[in-house]
């Protein structure tokens, strides 16, 4: 209830629909644009019911007046809007079909959508991720670490700090929210629902960031949206949290790490990813149905940590694989992060990131829309030359 039609599509998609459609309306030109919105966001075919106007009450009798040529010329330009199976509801007679029938004949139909587009939801904003387009940036400030307020709210199950985090987030220009409450001495299944319901108001849509199955399978099924499940890992949890990311639409977030063991080189973690990819395929997922992560611990310990993610952005891009990464653990103990952490994200973005998960800074987004310029993410630039004002 409330949703946007782009939001209907994209989340009915992940869960596994068939067909995505509308019915009743006022008639057929109050459908169009929901028709449009759905068929942007889905490729699967979009049915377009409409009424044959809005009833009058004419002789104390219910009477539908449109009639069927007019319910036909309307309906037909719902197929140019993108359904691809037509018919009518209240007050749409055999007459009315009938019409519809010849003023579609011989129509194109549209092309169904034909995408390696991910497409993140709630119930109001859709958030496309792809290889080629602008990067999607995660805000990742609700976690507790280094927060005493929301540490403290979170021990009463309380969300005011929570949303409090997610507000200014979305104002400063993220576009999906990342939500984890892994703090000591609670329940995290309970904390992590209170949560997702008290962000309800908030529209960007979540990544789900727990390591807690249980908690996990609550979350998403209490999350009116498609989420990202971040993450899963090589080992004994790997088919169940599949299976969870299935079932409820989300999208599996796919962690280079065996048990926990991150290898140190690109390679190395390419190897584990190609066994996590095969075992998703046993759940229906494809490698265009997934993101990976980068693996990216702080540069401190190793001099080739940071150049070790990049390089695999790029083997997993090199495959079609959209990938995702932890800008801010690169820079952990190290002096003027937000320097170190830019750079990451647009040596990372050369070599094809698809989404950050970041603390969303005025620099980092003036980063972020530099690079999508540069590699051809910005038409005519004009998301640059508007924040830039």
């Amino acid at each position: 209830t409330g949703a946007t039609p782009a939001a209907v599509a994209a989340i009915f998609t992940a869960l596994g629909a068939s067909a995505i459609g509308c019915n009743c309306s006022g008639g057929p030109e109050s459908l169009t644009s929901v028709v449009r919105e759905m068929s942007e966001a889905t490729h699967l075919p979009v049915i377009a019911k409409p009424n044959a106007g809005l009833p009058e009450i004419i002789g104390g009798q219910t009477v539908y007046t449109m009639s069927p040529e007019e319910f036909a010329k309307g309906t037909a330009n719902l197929v140019s809007a993108g359904a691809t199976i037509v018919g009518g509801c209240c007050g749409a007679s055999p007459l009315h079909i009938a019409a519809l029938g010849k003023a579609i004949e011989g129509r194109v139909i549209r092309k169904p959508l034909q995408t390696d587009t991910l497409y993140f939801a709630s119930t109001r904003k859709v958030v496309p991720v792809s290889l080629s387009g602008p990067v999607c940036l995660i805000g990742e400030r609700i976690n507790p670490s280094g927060k005493p307020r929301f540490t403290a709210d979170l021990q009463t199950y309380g969300t005011e700090a929570a949303l409090e985090l997610a507000q200014t987030q979305a104002k400063a220009g993220a576009h999906m929210l990342d939500i984890n409450v892994g703090a000591g001495g609670l329940d995290e299944t309970k904390a992590l629902c209170a949560v997702i319901d008290g962000l309800s108001a908030v529209e960007l849509p979540f990544a789900i960031d727990t390591a807690d199955p249980l908690a996990m399978e609550a979350a998403l099924r209490r999350y009116c949206g498609r989420a990202a499940l971040n993450s899963i890992s090589l080992g004994p949890n790997s088919g169940r949290l599949l299976q969870m990311a299935k079932f409820y639409g989300a999208v599996p977030v796919l962690m280079p790490l065996d048990g926990y063991h991150l290898p140190d080189t690109a390679a190395g973690r390419k190897t584990i990813i190609d066994r996590l990819l095969k075992e998703a395929e046993d759940y229906g997922f494809t490698k265009g149905d997934v993101l990976v992560d980068c693996g990216t611990p702080c540069v401190a310990l190793c001099k080739c940590n940071g150049s070790e993610a990049v390089e695999f952005a790029r083997l997993m891009a090199n495959e079609g694989i959209k990938t995702i990464a932890g800008i801010s653990n690169v820079s952990f103990r190290m002096p003027k992060r937000n320097l170190l952490n830019g750079a990451f994200l647009a040596q990372l973005m050369a070599a094809g990131l698809s989404a950050a998960i970041v603390s969303p800074t005025a620099s980092i987004l003036d980063m972020a829309a530099a690079c999508n310029v540069l590699r051809g993410a910005d038409d005519y630039c004009m998301d640059y030359i508007t924040r830039m004002k």
